[in-house]
């Protein structure tokens, strides 16, 4: 860690920045483009971080991109246990196991 001692002038600032706006513009870059969402909220969870840090308490809305976080995690995991589910069903549909070639 720096020794570097922020000003009076810089913690106000970082004390006043908000991090909801973009979570909710991160929200709607992972509903159209899944990657550049995910690089585009851990950009963000760094920068509220080292705020917070200047600031001396958390930033103004970095809950909101954890819970964006969070979302941007589920989609692939859902997206797949979902795949899994109807790779099971349209076999027991078929007639066939689920798990044979």
């Amino acid at each position: 860690m720096s020794n570097y001692i922020p000003s009076d002038f810089e913690r106000a600032i970082a004390r006043t920045k908000s991090y909801v706006g973009p979570a909710i513009a991160v929200f709607l870059l992972y509903s159209l483009f899944w990657l550049p969402g995910f690089v585009a909220n851990i950009a963000y969870l760094g920068e509220a971080r080292r705020m917070g840090q200047t600031a001396g308490q958390p930033a103004s809305g970095a809950g909101c991109l954890w819970l964006t976080l969070l979302y941007g995690i589920m989609i692939p995991i859902l997206a797949i246990v979902g795949a899994v589910i109807a790779y099971v069903v349209a076999n027991r549909v078929a007639g066939g196991s689920p798990f044979s070639p």
